[in-house]
C-alpha cells in the first residue's frame, strides 16, 4: 500500500477584529511575528509532518495574505487559495474547499492565528486506529477563556462546553483531522465546524474523537496575546518552536 496523500487546510478567512488596531490595515494571518507572517508558522509546522499540499481560505484583503505566503516561499509543496466573498465560517470554509481535497482520505485542518507544536504523527496514528470521522487535537485546559472539552477516557468526545463526568477538561487547539466523508456531511453555506459538524457526531455517539496530548500553544487573538507571546518567543521560555531554533534575545 502506498503512502497516504497528506493534505491540509489552513483557516485564514477571519476578520481579525479582536486583534485591532493591529489588523486595521493588515489581515491577521499576515501580521509579522519576529519578522515573518504569522500564518507561516502553521505552514512550517505542517511541512515538518510531510504535508505537501495546503489549501488556504481567504476573505479580508486576500491579496495581502497570498503575497506574504508566496514571498515567504518556504513551504515545500503546493499552496492553493480559496477566496470567500462572504465568510462561510469554519465548517462552511472547509466544505467549500472540498474540490481541492481530491485523492485525500483525510484532511488536517489548522488555524492561521496560532503557533502550535506537538507530535502530529501520533495524532494521525490515533485517528486512523480509532477509525474516527473527525479527531480534535486537545491539550489540558489551563485557561478559563477556552471552551472545556471532555472525553470518555478512551478519547471519544463526550461533551464540548457543557460539564461532564468524563475525563478533562481539555481545550481544542484548532487542529483537527477530518475524513473526507465527514467533510461531505457538512451542509454547504455558512457553517461552524463544531456546531454543525462535530456536535452532531457527539450526539450520535460515534465517529467524534479527541487526541489528548501536550505541547506548545500560542494564540494571537488580541493585542495583549500578541505582545505576551512575542516576548515569550524572544525569551525562549518554552521548548523550541518551528523556525525559531536560532532566536536569541540581544542583551
Amino acid at each position: 500500500m502506498g503512502k497516504r496523500k497528506r493534505v491540509a487546510m489552513v483557516l485564514a478567512a477571519g476578520l481579525g477584529t479582536r486583534l485591532r488596531p493591529l489588523t486595521f490595515e493588515i489581515p491577521k494571518p499576515a501580521i509579522p511575528v519576529l519578522g515573518r507572517p504569522l500564518i507561516t508558522y502553521t505552514l512550517e509546522f505542517l511541512s515538518r509532518f510531510n504535508v505537501r499540499e495546503v489549501v488556504i481560505n481567504l476573505h479580508r484583503i486576500p491579496g495581502a495574505v497570498r503575497s506574504k505566503v508566496l514571498e515567504w516561499g518556504k513551504f515545500p509543496g503546493r499552496v492553493s487559495f480559496v477566496i470567500e466573498p462572504e465568510i462561510l465560517g469554519t465548517g462552511g470554509g472547509i466544505r467549500n474547499a472540498l474540490p481541492h481535497f481530491s485523492g485525500a482520505e483525510e484532511v488536517i485542518v489548522a488555524n492561521s492565528d496560532t503557533i502550535v507544536d506537538f507530535d502530529m504523527e501520533k495524532a494521525l496514528a490515533h485517528h486512523r486506529k480509532r477509525k474516527n470521522l473527525a479527531t480534535l487535537v486537545l491539550f489540558p485546559l489551563r485557561e478559563k477563556r477556552y471552551t472545556p472539552v471532555y472525553t470518555d477516557g478512551k478519547n471519544s468526545l463526550l461533551s464540548i462546553g457543557a460539564p461532564s463526568q468524563g475525563e478533562g477538561p481539555f481545550f481544542f487547539t484548532g487542529v483537527s483531522i477530518l475524513r473526507r466523508e465527514f467533510i461531505e456531511r457538512i451542509p454547504p453555506g455558512k457553517r461552524c465546524l463544531i456546531r454543525d459538524g462535530i456536535l452532531p457526531l457527539v450526539r450520535e455517539g460515534k465517529g467524534a474523537g479527541g487526541f489528548v496530548t501536550e505541547g506548545n500553544f500560542m494564540e494571537f487573538g488580541t493585542p495583549s496575546d500578541y505582545l505576551e507571546n512575542t516576548l515569550l518567543l524572544l525569551e525562549k521560555a518554552s521548548p523550541p518552536l518551528p523556525g525559531l531554533e536560532s532566536a536569541r534575545v540581544i542583551p
